[in-house]
């Protein structure tokens, strides 16, 4: 498991900015739609999504937050680029 500081509000109001969240790694299971996960996109960086549509190499994220990046903007990922699935939030103190 790896622990990952939430940055950023595009995930309001799940995670917000400051949060930690626990990943996992997927080993024995495949990304399925509605699982949250961080992964390594191509051209923002390290980020938290929700997938949205799931295809035999590559993933695509919904929108969680309007105010955030839309699912068209970030387009679609490998499946390789998925570090793991978000277990738990550990929320950030008031």
């Amino acid at each position: 498991m790896k622990l990952i500081k939430v940055v950023g509000s595009s995930m309001q109001p799940h995670y917000r900015d400051g949060d930690y969240v626990l990943v996992s790694p997927y080993h024995a299971s495949a990304p399925r739609v509605g699982d949250d996960v961080v992964c390594r996109h191509p051209s923002i960086g390290v980020v938290i999504k929700r997938i949205a549509k799931v295809s035999e190499r590559q993933i695509f994220f919904q929108a969680v937050n309007r105010l955030g990046m839309s699912p068209e903007a970030l387009g679609w990922v490998s499946r390789k680029a998925i570090i793991g699935r978000v277990r738990k939030r550990i929320a950030k103190p008031l």
